[in-house]
């Protein structure tokens, strides 16, 4: 978003842009597997935030019929 324009950003701001010009492959030793975050459809609240809880992400994915 910053490179197209769509957002400012303060010059001091710009430093923590490391990962910026790197190449997703690049990226795997800080990027968890998508396999992490998904639950099954059925799973209740309590074990979702459980999970959540345990594995410290924000966000869990449901696919419905696998």
């Amino acid at each position: 978003m910053i490179t197209r324009g769509f957002m400012d950003v303060e010059i001091d701001e710009k430093k923590d842009l490391w990962w910026f010009h790197k190449k997703i492959s690049e990226m795997k030793s800080v990027v968890r597997p998508i396999e992490n975050n998904i639950i099954k459809e059925n799973t209740s609240i309590k074990d979702a935030l459980e999970t959540m809880k345990t594995k410290q992400t924000d966000c869990l994915l449901v696919f419905k019929d696998g």
